[in-house]
């Protein structure tokens, strides 16, 4: 049996239609045809997506709280860490949309692709500010922090989106759409880093030090200290 469809009708609706058409026969039918099959792929893929996204996600806040739990002693960093990345992978998932994208072989990889492009760029932000929160108040630390780092990061990502954004003139119209969203990705991890993990970074201080105007540290080193010639001045008292 062969039916149509409108022109202007989507691959999705195209399938509908089918397997609609099939439920109406008594006997077995299974709507088949190119469009039918591209779906079933592409439905394959997305799917295929969301999992390895989901488990890389996973696998990413693990890794980053053990890393800062052994090298800062600051465990609860790899959850803030994680704020930009979520923002990032959202936008180029929203840019898709938008551009009217589909997910593919080549598209589908962008989203696990952005986690490590968004990480490089926050693990260098938020380990820039736990250098100066040591040093200084929150409010000049994070100041520091985004002038400093955010200099750099700047080239960084301006050669790096350029570099792949190349792909963009490539014959290929998969290979173009490659590009473009990786170039894009590494703008959005970019942005993220410097807009969305600052106030991450903020609301994590609030949670974990006692005072925002003292350096990190600067109240519990106080409190040794007291302790300490507390008890010099007992024994001194008891001799």
């Amino acid at each position: 049996i062969v039916y149509t469809a409108a022109a202007d009708e989507s691959d999705r609706e195209v399938t509908a239609a089918g397997h609609e058409i099939a439920d109406r026969f008594r006997s077995d039918a299974t709507p088949t045809g190119n469009t039918v099959v591209f779906q079933a792929v592409s439905d394959l893929i997305f799917e295929s997506a969301i999992t390895s996204l989901a488990l890389a996600l996973g696998a990413t806040v693990a890794f980053l709280v053990f890393i800062y739990w052994v090298l800062e002693g600051l465990p609860s960093l790899g959850i803030a860490n994680l704020a930009p990345i979520v923002v990032a992978v959202a936008s180029v998932a929203g840019t898709m949309r938008l551009l009217d994208i589909p997910f593919n072989a080549f598209t589908a990889t962008v989203l696990s692709l952005t986690i490590g492009l968004g990480i490089d760029y926050s693990v260098h932000v938020v380990h820039r500010f736990v250098d100066e929160r040591r040093e200084r108040p929150l409010i000049p630390a994070l100041r520091r922090t985004v002038i400093g780092t955010g200099g750099a990061l700047l080239g960084s990502m301006a050669t790096t989106a350029f570099g792949i954004g190349v792909l963009t003139l490539a014959v290929l119209s998969v290979l173009g759409q490659f590009g473009i969203l990786t170039a894009m990705s590494i703008v959005y991890s970019f942005l993220a880093s410097l807009l969305v993990l600052p106030s991450a970074l903020v609301v994590w201080d609030r949670v974990v030090n006692d005072d925002p105007a003292a350096p990190m540290g600067t109240r519990a080193e106080s409190g040794d200290d007291a302790a300490a010639s507390t008890d010099e001045v007992g024994d001194g008292a008891a001799a």
